[in-house]
C-alpha cells in the first residue's frame, strides 16, 4: 500500500511538473526495448551477465494521442529508434498519424523495420523507442513487455547454432511512461 500511494505521489508530481514546464518544449518518452531471444552466454561467469536472462522477449509501445490535433495540421507526434550498444538513433524520425483518443502501437517488427533489414540484426535487440511530442501535445505512452522462459541445449552459445525450446512460463509487464520535457538546442 505504501508503494502505491508513493507511486501516485511521483506520478502525479511528475505529471505536474510537465504540464507547469516551458509550453515550447517538446515531450520525449524514452521506452525502454527489448526484442528476441537471448541466449547464454557461456563466457560469463557471476556476476558477469547477459543483459537479460536467456529467453523471449517483445515490447509493445503504446501511444495515445489524448489532446486534440494541432488546428494548423498534424499532431505532433512521431518516433524514432536508438539501438543500444552505440547503434546511435535511426535514420527517420516517423510522424505518427493520430486524431484525438487514437492509439498506435509500436512493436518488435516496427522496431526491426525502422532499423533496418532484420536479417542484419542479432537474434536480441535492446535500446529505446523514443515517442516526441510537439509542444502543448498530451499523451499516454505505456510500454508492455512479455518474455518467456527458453531452454537452450548446454554449451550453446548463439540462437544460430541449435535452436530454444521456449515452453516456459510468459510474464507481462505493464508499464506506463512518464515524459521528458526537451528544448532542443537552437540551431548554428
Amino acid at each position: 500500500m505504501r508503494k502505491v500511494v508513493l507511486l501516485a505521489i511521483f506520478v502525479g508530481i511528475s505529471i505536474g511538473l510537465l504540464t507547469a514546464g516551458n509550453a515550447s518544449a517538446q515531450t520525449i518518452y524514452a521506452v525502454k526495448f527489448v526484442c528476441g531471444k537471448q541466449a547464454p552466454i557461456n563466457s560469463l561467469t557471476p556476476p558477469a551477465e547477459p543483459p537479460v536472462k536467456p529467453g523471449n522477449y517483445a515490447t509493445k509501445v503504446n501511444v495515445e494521442l489524448l489532446s486534440p490535433p494541432n488546428p494548423n495540421g498534424g499532431n505532433g507526434v512521431s518516433w524514432n529508434v536508438s539501438l543500444a550498444g552505440g547503434g546511435g538513433p535511426s535514420v527517420t524520425t516517423l510522424a505518427i498519424p493520430l486524431n484525438q483518443l487514437e492509439t498506435v502501437d509500436v512493436t518488435c517488427a516496427g522496431i526491426t523495420k525502422q532499423l533496418g533489414a532484420a536479417a542484419k540484426l542479432p537474434a536480441f535487440i535492446e535500446g529505446y523507442v523514443n515517442v516526441i511530442a510537439s509542444p502543448n501535445t498530451q499523451l499516454a505512452v505505456t510500454g508492455v513487455y512479455t518474455s518467456q522462459g527458453c531452454t537452450f541445449p548446454p554449451g550453446v552459445a548463439t540462437i544460430a547454432v541449435l535452436p530454444s525450446v521456449c515452453s516456459g512460463p510468459v510474464s507481462i509487464d505493464v508499464v506506463p511512461q512518464v515524459g521528458v520535457p526537451f528544448t532542443p538546442p537552437p540551431a548554428p
